[in-house]
């Protein structure tokens, strides 16, 4: 068989990422849109909704060690009362480290249509909640600013997601903010109400709320103890090492374990989350004016984002190799706004 060469001229179709992810995002209702949004937020933190307050890391001034230690002794004398939640059954996951619950207009006449402007039910978020304390508290700029940030890393539960050195890194090293800054600041925030808040583990957020009951109440010191330490007795039901380690006997243990049951695992789950929002906006508003149907764009509709000032001022400073993760974001981030 004779092999020859052969010149041919096609046309064919080929679609970038970019583009199919733009025709997929065309085709998205506004609610689907919303979830797709939420997603791309959680996985690029160059994006931000219009709206978020964000914070001015630039603006947080240097406070003396001296006074620092004073923030710190004060924080540490700071009391709550405790209220008790009661619970049918619970259990606790140790792998995630959370408490989980085991239980469970009339018509009108006009032709035309009425203007009717949705009004949104009046709630507090759990973010605006302890920002509201914090500025009862007469707390110098500086400290108001680190604890805003503390504030946003706390999640709908009320956990301290992000650990304080993870937080450290974010902050200019011209501010001079060191790790006992930070955990003086939380200190402050940990005795906000509800109690609890703030935690990083299920162990600190129960251990929170126990230390904050008077000194007398019945069967704390044991509740407190296996809090501490046995927290994975208590979970495995095994209430026979549990008396041996604890040398109580049942009545003691009993009460220990009745007073744990009575504290909150989510102290952060009783406010209103900003993502939760269970009513739908139109996406087109249709009119009939003067016989005439008219149909217009709702254009509150459409998220609204922007770069995300504290990242980009982080890229623009540190242009190295390191930052290369950040500078693929930022370009995503820039296109995805377009």
């Amino acid at each position: 068989m004779k092999q020859t060469l052969q010149l041919r001229v096609s046309q064919h179709l080929t679609l970038t990422p970019q583009l199919q992810q733009s025709i997929r995002l065309l085709q998205l209702s506004s609610i689907e849109l919303g979830q797709e949004l939420d997603t791309i937020l959680l996985e690029n933190p160059l994006l931000e909704r219009v709206g978020e307050e964000s914070i001015n890391y630039s603006e947080i001034r240097e406070t003396p060690v001296s006074e620092r230690q004073e923030q710190t002794e004060s924080a540490d004398t700071v009391s709550e009362s405790v209220g008790e939640q009661d619970f049918d059954a619970r259990e606790v996951d140790m792998d995630s480290g959370r408490w989980e619950h085991a239980s469970s207009g009339a018509a009108h006449d006009n032709e035309d249509d009425n203007d009717f402007s949705f009004q949104e039910p009046s709630s507090t978020t759990l973010r605006e909640h302890l920002l509201e304390q914090l500025r009862l508290m007469h707390l110098s700029e500086r400290d108001l600013l680190l604890a805003g940030m503390l504030v946003d890393a706390i999640d709908e539960d009320g956990y301290l997601d992000q650990s304080l050195d993870e937080l450290l890194e974010f902050l200019p090293p011209e501010q001079e903010v060191d790790l006992l800054e930070l955990q003086t600041v939380l200190k402050l925030i940990q005795h906000l109400d509800p109690l609890g808040i703030g935690a990083r583990n299920l162990t600190e957020c129960l251990q929170l709320q126990l230390q904050a009951m008077p000194t007398d109440t019945p069967y704390r010191d044991c509740a407190l103890a296996i809090v501490q330490e046995h927290l994975p007795l208590l979970a495995a039901r095994d209430f026979v090492r549990l008396r041996k380690v604890l040398s109580s006997n049942d009545d003691t243990l009993r009460g220990a374990q009745l007073l744990i049951t009575r504290l909150d695992p989510r102290p952060g789950a009783g406010f209103t989350s900003i993502e939760a929002d269970h009513y739908v906006q139109p996406e087109v508003t249709v009119k009939k004016v003067k016989g005439l149907w008219l149909a217009s764009l709702n254009n509150d509709a459409v998220p609204k984002l922007r770069i995300n000032r504290v990242y980009a001022d982080i890229l623009k400073r540190n242009r190295d190799s390191s930052s290369q993760y950040l500078a693929s974001q930022m370009q995503e981030a820039k296109w995805f706004i377009k």
